[in-house]
Parts: C-alpha cells; sequence; structure tokens
C-alpha cells in the first residue's frame, strides 16, 4: 500500500507555481499565528475523553516539505481554482512582508489518473471581487478557502526543513494513526489556533487580511468587496481527500469537537502562475 500525505493550508495563503515548486506565500497579518500540526489527540482521564491540539509554532523563515515522492508540474483549472496571470520574472514579496514561504514540490500521481489537488471549504460567493484581475476570482463560482495537495510518502522523514539550515520541524512524532485511517497522513498548517482573541478585527478581518496577501505579488490588482449582511451558501457537495473529514477542512463546524482553525479567513486564496 501507498502512503498518502494529505497537505492542508487553512487560511489566507497565495501560491505561485513555478517550474519546480509550488510556493506557498504566508502573509504576515494581525491576529495570525501560525502552527504546524497534522491532526488531533484524543486524552482519555477519569473516564472522560479530551480532544487536545498539537501543533508546533512555523519560524518566520522560509520552509521546504520533504519526505513525499515530488511529481511534475500541473496544469490549473481556472473554473474550480482561482488562477490568475503574473509577468514573467516578476519579484515576488520585495520588501520582505510576507511571514515565511513554504516550498510544497508537486504532487505525484503513481498511476497518471489520482486527484492530487482538491478545493476545499467553497462558497457561492458572486462577484465580490473588483480591479483589474478581479475577473477572473469572480468566474469561479463556488470559491474555494483552501486546498489540500495528496503526496505520496516516501522512505525518508516527514518534515519542513527550513531554508536556513537550522534543524528541521519533524511531521512524523506528531502522527496519530487513531485519527486517520492506515497509510494516512495529514498535515495542517493553521494561520489561526485557540485561544483566539479577534476583537480587534472582527468584522474587518478578512478585509485587512486579504489585501496583505495581495501586497506580496507585484502587478496583482485585486480587492475583495464584502457587502453588508454578506451569507454566502456553502457548497452542498464537496469532494475530499481519502482520510480528510468535514471537521478537518473546518474545525469550527458546531457538530466539530474542536474549536481551531481559519476564522473569518474564507475565501481568501489565490493562485499565480507567471506567463
Amino acid at each position: 500500500m501507498i502512503e498518502k500525505v494529505n497537505v492542508l493550508l487553512h487560511g489566507v495563503f497565495g501560491y505561485l507555481f513555478t517550474a519546480d515548486y509550488i510556493e506557498a506565500y504566508v502573509p504576515a497579518v494581525s491576529g495570525h499565528i501560525y502552527k504546524v500540526s497534522q491532526t488531533r489527540e484524543i486524552q482519555k482521564s477519569d473516564g472522560r475523553e479530551a480532544e487536545k491540539l498539537i501543533a508546533e509554532c512555523l519560524p518566520r523563515e522560509d520552509l521546504k516539505l520533504v519526505g513525499i515522492v515530488r511529481g511534475k508540474k500541473i496544469d490549473l483549472d481556472p473554473k474550480i481554482s482561482p488562477v490568475v496571470k503574473m509577468r514573467k520574472g516578476s519579484t515576488f514579496d520585495e520588501f520582505g512582508k510576507r511571514f515565511c514561504k513554504i516550498f510544497l514540490p508537486y504532487p505525484n500521481s503513481s498511476n497518471g489518473n489520482e486527484k492530487i489537488m482538491f478545493p476545499l471549504d467553497k462558497f457561492h460567493v458572486g462577484s465580490i471581487f473588483s480591479g483589474k484581475h478581479g475577473s477572473h476570482c469572480n468566474k469561479v463560482q463556488p470559491y474555494p478557502s483552501m486546498h489540500a495537495f495528496v503526496y505520496e510518502r516516501d522512505r525518508m522523514p516527514l518534515q519542513f526543513e527550513r531554508c536556513d539550515g537550522k534543524d528541521p520541524i519533524r511531521l512524523d512524532h506528531l502522527r496519530r494513526d487513531a485519527d486517520t485511517p492506515h497509510g494516512v497522513t495529514n498535515i495542517h498548517v493553521w494561520c489561526t489556533t485557540p485561544p483566539m482573541d479577534m476583537a480587534h478585527a472582527s468584522d474587518g478581518h478578512l478585509r485587512r487580511a486579504f489585501p496583505a496577501l495581495v501586497d506580496i505579488f507585484p502587478g496583482l490588482e485585486v480587492t475583495i468587496q464584502i457587502p453588508d449582511g454578506f451569507t454566502p451558501a456553502a457548497a452542498e457537495i464537496e469532494e475530499r481527500p481519502y482520510g480528510v473529514t468535514l471537521c478537518d477542512v473546518d474545525p469550527s463546524r458546531k457538530e466539530c469537537a474542536s474549536h481551531f482553525g481559519h476564522v473569518n479567513c474564507h475565501y481568501a486564496n489565490l493562485f499565480a502562475v507567471e506567463e
């Protein structure tokens, strides 16, 4: 059996699809505490069960995912993912405003037919984007709040290598087989984890977080305009990777026991490709 790794990035992220990597830019946003966690842990005491989040803070530096099988560059479908074209040779994040950048290798499919990228947490948002590139985003309906990338494991340790050469962030030790099917590992990168104090940016948080993402990409002209009383409808059908549950996608759902993950940062992902 080929072991699988599902990578889920929750919150405001921008992806640049280069020749060798999917570069996930993580914007520096007030109120966001970036942590990496593969799953949840159930602790038992006094005959009761309590859920605990196992997470490790990400450093403010660039990281590279290793321990998975690398694949070839993939083609994007602009009908299901927010794809915008950028000028080739552009300098991204010229003034170092990002929190960090994660180099994700392109996923590999051993038989060539398996789905390796899943748009998740989708909403019918209508035309909430404006600007030169807003029309590209408005065409994506329902609009995904995040994406999952599905990898095959190799025999090397699963970890984030730190580009400054310091000790890597090991991911295998966070694994809990009871939470996922045998042979599946879920890696989560959270932008918000409890305790969360969003009082400083409650209703307007997304309006401030999204420009922080756009500012990383030169030449990108898009703003998000959310009208008062905006309540988009969630997509009724969602296809998820094997081993990923509804509560893995958004733990803040009422039926989920845990309350961590992105808060008020739905539909705020962008995919950029160089022309």
